[in-house]
């Protein structure tokens, strides 16, 4: 049998640390999840641990909050953070999805929810990737209520000789380019400089980063190396950053990659890139996902071209609904 169990402080859960010691999330991770409360991001949090009582170990977790909406109370795994829904126990399979399900539904329905909506993770991001997750979802009545698509690159199969279009970019780069990780010996002024090019990169596009200065800062000193900031100069100035994510042992995210549109130095964002591809499959990560490329349904037909050339093929993130009432 499978009981649902509410986190009350999950800070100070030991089943919840513990799940993550052995099968690390960097979305479930609570000092990630704190800067939503450091910066007032208003919150209602719901997390939830799903325990086997055969064995009285957990076979998953899941991130989760609470809104209420025109007199509807939803679910959400999970505001915050990009991806929430299961994270499954690595060996777990659809059978073990299936008989925890039901538990799931039955508990939202004692809660008095209305609606869940599951912002799930392309399914490369499993521990042990496969399609199971989803098919017991619309097994058990899910819906699929959105998609995006999102670039991830197999690294076992990426090579400099594979990336043909991109090959005398990059070579020209390195003639005028260098690349490097930001420390925090580096000077104090550094990080904000490096913000400044993602703030005027995503400017230039009418949008915002999804995180400000202050949180970005924060989100680093939380989680320390599980976020790496990687630059390219030239002539001895930052002309390009990339923020990479450490999602799971085997997953690097590209959360945001921007170049200096003061100088817009031509290759900038091909290099750095390329070297941030280069030092994850380096570093031991199976699969770097380069991010989404598309917005609001439209698919940026541009922005996955070039990263289809760095060997990014498209994978799915959907977002699953269940209607309880």
């Amino acid at each position: 049998m499978i009981v649902v169990e509410r986190v009350k402080e999950l800070n100070e859960d030991l089943d919840w640390a513990e799940f993550l010691r052995n099968q690390y999330n960097l979305f479930f991770d609570p000092k990630f999840l704190s800067y939503n409360d450091k910066f007032g991001k208003g919150i209602c949090w719901h997390h939830l641990k799903f325990r086997d009582t055969r064995n009285n170990k957990l076979l998953a977790l899941m991130t989760g909050c609470e809104l209420n909406e025109n007199g509807l109370k939803r679910f959400i795994s999970c505001n915050g953070v990009s991806f929430g829904s299961f994270w499954w126990k690595r060996r777990s399979y659809v059978v073990d999805y299936i008989k925890a399900i039901p538990e799931f539904l039955n508990y939202m329905r004692e809660n008095s929810f209305d609606k869940i909506t599951l912002r799930s993770y392309p399914f490369l991001y499993d521990a042990m990737p496969c399609e199971e997750n989803e098919y017991a979802l619309l097994y058990k009545g899910f819906r699929i209520l959105k998609v995006s698509i999102t670039n991830i690159i197999n690294l076992s199969e990426f090579e400099f000789r594979n990336i043909a279009e991109k090959k005398r970019a990059i070579n020209r780069g390195a003639e005028k380019f260098e690349f490097f990780e930001y420390s925090s010996k580096d000077e104090s002024t550094l990080f904000n400089d490096l913000f400044e090019i993602l703030l005027k990169d995503r400017g230039a596009k009418n949008v915002k980063p999804t995180h400000t200065l202050d949180e970005i800062r924060y989100l680093k000193e939380s989680v320390n190396d599980r976020i790496r900031i990687f630059y390219s100069t030239c002539e001895g100035l930052p002309v390009s950053v990339c923020y990479l994510f450490e999602i799971t042992p085997d997953v690097i995210l590209n959360f945001y990659l921007a170049i200096d549109t003061n100088e817009n130095i031509d290759g900038a964002s091909d290099f750095t890139l390329y070297k941030t591809i280069e030092w994850a499959k380096g570093n031991g990560f199976k699969y770097y996902d380069i991010g989404t490329s598309d917005i609001k349904g439209n698919l940026l037909e541009g922005l996955f071209s070039f990263k289809r050339r760095f060997l990014g093929f498209g994978y799915l993130r959907k977002v699953f609904e269940y209607n309880l009432t």
